[in-house]
């Protein structure tokens, strides 16, 4: 987990217990009946 991260889910389950996905440079999100986030590959990834 990224400082940033931390920073934003502390405080948002301070009020908030629904589904949560901090966004990240390059993530992809597809939605469509389901909401789906994919991080982001790089070439060395697998």
């Amino acid at each position: 987990m990224q400082g940033d991260e931390r920073n934003t889910r502390g405080p948002t389950r301070q009020t908030y217990a629904g589904p949560l996905a901090v966004g990240y440079d390059l993530m992809t999100i597809a939605i469509s009946d389901t909401i789906e986030t994919y991080l982001r590959k790089i070439l060395g990834d697998k």
